[in-house]
């Protein structure tokens, strides 16, 4: 009986002795703090030879590069399939730490484009990186707007091709608060923004031609009504010069419509005039100011039905001969060069006797001359050639041509000037 419980203590022991013989080494784990990203250890005390997950989300702008220990060697790790920037480490030491190493992303430039005109443009940054959100504002200056579809982001650091099909635009996001804010989503490559604004006023007259002291009445568009414009007025004679308009109104406000001055036009004013519509402050006579404009005719009031009323003014300048008279004409844009029908009534300052008077009529020759596509030079010259004048001092003079159909008012001429 000693015996056999003798042979169980030895094999008691033996068998204790073999169990610990065998018991895995538990190994402590521990990542290395990174600034530039945050992590998540599943584990912190294994097995030797155990994996432990450690998922990992690097900061904006940065990507994982690689895993090692903290003396930079190598590591057995490998990457989850299943999920993003998840891996699994073989632990193989003790004191286990886990290093993340970390890479800056490629940055690329945010460029707007230099010929904008009338906006600005402000981007919340100058460069960044692949996947980052980029938002920027688009501020139209004053009297002016634009539309949603005009804003646009392609890829490249210019944009100088007419051919706009040739770029690669990404898709901009108009924001839900601030229409005027938008944002996009970085490329691998630079990018460069576009708008492209409108003056915000259109002007249409109601009617194309009114008589004379008849309403002169405009529709009008307006974008931006909290904004203020000067109006002038110009007749359409192709020797007006812009410092020859008529300020009408200045810094005002416009709605729907807009009423003419009663006291704008006087019955000489006949023909053909165009409003112009400006940004308040405008330098009128810069070659390319911004205007919308409206040109209307102003008919004679005993005008015949299915005539037209021509603008008539003489003029002392560019005299060819001292026996010519210079004419310019306005609303004849349509017809060539070539032949009008003036009338005529000779007679003397001082005299009341008609048989003093002379009726007549003159075929006189008009030169066209196209000038931009708003202004026409028609120019009707030596008119004293076609008469007799010599014992008249005063002529009356207005064009009625019935080929035509062309009207306009009289105008008396002094031929002793």
């Amino acid at each position: 009986m000693k015996k056999i419980i003798l042979l169980l203590n030895i094999v008691l022991v033996l068998l204790f002795v073999s169990c610990n013989s065998f018991a895995p080494e538990i190994c402590q784990v521990s990542v290395k703090e990174n600034s530039d990203c945050t992590f998540k250890l599943d584990q912190t005390s294994v097995p030797k030879g155990s994996f432990v997950k450690l998922q990992i989300i690097p900061n904006p702008g940065f990507y994982i590069s690689d895993l090692t220990n903290n003396l930079n060697n190598s590591l057995n790790y490998h990457e989850s399939s299943d999920e993003k920037n998840t891996f699994y480490v073989l632990i193989s030491n003790p004191e286990q730490i886990i290093k993340i190493n970390l890479k800056a992303k490629d940055r690329h430039y945010i460029y707007t484009y230099d010929y904008i005109k009338n906006c600005s443009i402000s981007v919340s940054k100058e460069n960044t990186f692949e996947g980052d959100t980029v938002s920027f504002t688009v501020t139209p200056d004053k009297c002016y707007y634009y539309e949603a579809d005009s804003v646009k982001v392609h890829i490249g650091a210019s944009h100088y091709n007419s051919d706009n099909s040739k770029y690669e635009y990404l898709t901009v996001t108009q924001s839900s608060t601030n229409p005027n804010e938008y944002s996009f989503i970085m490329p691998e490559k630079p990018v460069i923004i576009l708008a492209e604004t409108k003056f915000a006023i259109s002007a249409k007259n109601q009617k194309n031609a009114f008589t004379q002291g008849e309403k002169i009445i405009f529709d009008i568009e307006n974008k931006a009504p909290e904004d203020t414009f000067d109006i002038r007025l110009s007749d359409d004679f192709s020797n007006t010069k812009k410092t020859d308009y008529i300020t009408i109104a200045q810094d005002v406000k416009l709605s729907k419509t807009y009423e003419l001055p009663q006291n704008i036009l006087t019955e000489k004013d006949t023909g053909s005039f165009t409003l112009h519509v400006y940004p308040h402050g405008t330098n009128y006579s810069a070659q390319n100011a911004t205007e919308a404009t409206a040109q209307f005719t102003v008919n004679i009031s005993d005008m015949p039905a299915g005539w037209t009323t021509v603008g008539i003014k003489n003029t002392d300048q560019y005299l060819f001969a001292s026996s010519a008279l210079n004419l310019y004409l306005s609303n004849v844009e349509k017809i060539e060069s070539g032949k009008i029908i003036a009338k005529y009534i000779l007679e003397k300052k001082n005299s009341s006797d008609n048989s003093d008077k002379l009726n007549g009529s003159a075929s006189l020759n008009y030169y066209n001359y196209t000038n931009g596509n708003k202004y026409t030079e028609f120019w009707c010259y030596t008119i004293k050639d076609y008469i007799n004048n010599n014992d008249y001092d005063k002529m009356t003079l207005w064009i009625e041509d019935e080929y035509l159909k062309f009207i306009s008012r009289k105008i008396t001429v002094d031929l002793k000037k």
